[in-house]
């Protein structure tokens, strides 16, 4: 049964709350907007995707189930904005440069994201990747 719209609005807004705040951890922010003005926006960002991302691609969301599908949302955005978006702050420094790239790092590791939590991503790596290590699932 189809989750109502309520409960897919709540969880979108969970979802892009988190994006938010996962990405404003790593990327420096604008000198033109306050901390809580960027989160809002990258948070703002955030919900209209997953929210666009769970009506066209509901099905995949609840195979996961709620529990599983936020903790795969939750690590591999953190891994995916940290690994790719941290770096460049390291090596670039700070200016709209640094900001410009760790954003699109930052929309590279969100695709990651939606490929493993809406496009059967996860299951490909279980697959793929659990005989390969000898893990039974």
């Amino acid at each position: 049964m189809p989750p109502s719209r309520v409960t897919a609005a709540v969880q979108s807004f969970g979802l892009g709350a988190m994006t938010g705040l996962v990405v404003t951890a790593v990327v420096r922010r604008p000198a033109a907007l306050s901390p809580v003005g960027f989160t809002a926006v990258v948070s703002l960002v955030g919900f209209v995707a997953v929210a666009a991302l769970r009506w066209r691609r509901h099905e995949a969301w609840a195979s996961l189930g709620p529990t599983v599908g936020f903790a795969l949302f939750f690590g591999s955005l953190f891994v995916g904005v940290v690994v790719l978006a941290g770096p460049v702050g390291i090596l670039l420094g700070g200016g709209t440069v640094t900001t410009v790239v760790q954003l699109l790092a930052s929309a590279v590791a969100f695709a990651g994201t939606a490929w493993v939590c809406f496009f059967g991503g996860a299951r490909t790596v279980v697959t793929w990747v659990a005989p390969r290590l000898g893990v039974e699932l």
